[in-house]
């Protein structure tokens, strides 16, 4: 969560292309607990909450995407406005489950979300979705994000591949 509140008007890539249709956003590993960072394309939802917030806050360069409400503006001691802190992103989001008359899920913060754009994205390969959720290494996806879900097993029993005879070789018979 600390990483996307501090991202900056220059963290964004808003040119289309093959790999990045609509445009990509750079992860920067000052921002990331692994130092890890990168580009990642955006979805189309992505792009389209991006440019609605860009017309919130028309920042450039590295100014931050998300200012923090208190932070110092700009004229003021010429500084540089801060970025939300995790801590507000947190009230924010409590602030619209009460909104919307969601119960919270107790110490999941933003990790229910998390642990749902992982598990929608199951049928993909590992590496990918561990690159473009910014997990370090697909354990972590799969121990912790990837669980098992009702609507998956029945794909997996529903489903099987069907091996055809003479697929399988079987070991001769130790003598």
């Amino acid at each position: 969560m600390s990483a996307i509140c501090a991202l900056r008007a220059s963290d964004l890539d808003l040119n289309k292309s093959k790999n990045a249709p609509h445009g990509r956003i750079y992860k920067a590993p000052e921002f990331d607990k692994e130092e890890r960072g990168g580009w990642v394309p955006m979805s189309a939802s992505v792009r389209a909450a991006v440019d609605r917030i860009r017309e919130v806050n028309p920042a450039i360069g590295p100014r931050p995407l998300f200012p923090a409400p208190r932070a110092t503006q700009d004229g003021e001691h010429g500084e540089m406005p801060k970025a939300w802190t995790r801590h507000h992103a947190r009230k924010l989001l409590e602030r619209a489950e009460k909104r919307a008359k969601l119960d919270p899920v107790k110490g999941s913060d933003f990790h229910c979300y998390r642990r749902k754009w992982a598990v929608e994205r199951k049928h993909l390969p590992d590496t990918d979705v561990a690159a473009a959720g910014a997990w370090a290494d697909v354990r972590a996806l799969k121990l912790s994000y990837q669980a098992a879900d009702e609507r998956t097993m029945l794909t997996v029993v529903s489903e099987p591949t069907k091996l055809r005879e003479g697929g399988v070789r079987r070991r001769p018979k130790a003598v």
